[in-house]
């Protein structure tokens, strides 16, 4: 049986650092989360790195985009 990957059980997290917005995922070794990918410091970061989140976990982008 496969599992659903939901917003709880979702390997990967969208952060902003300082040097910009990340997708990270967690490392089930360690139990760390690691950078996967960095995008700009601006919204449009942001958005890239959401967009990049859901397509990895095979998830639909919302209709009206991310704000």
């Amino acid at each position: 049986m496969k599992t659903s990957i939901t917003k709880f059980s979702n390997p990967y997290k969208v952060n902003c650092t300082p040097s910009g917005w990340y997708l990270f995922k967690i490392n089930s070794t360690t139990n760390q989360y690691e950078k996967i990918q960095g995008f700009g410091g601006r919204s449009g970061g942001r958005i890239m790195a959401l967009e990049l989140m859901y397509k990895l976990n095979n998830w639909n982008v919302p209709a009206n985009g991310f704000k």
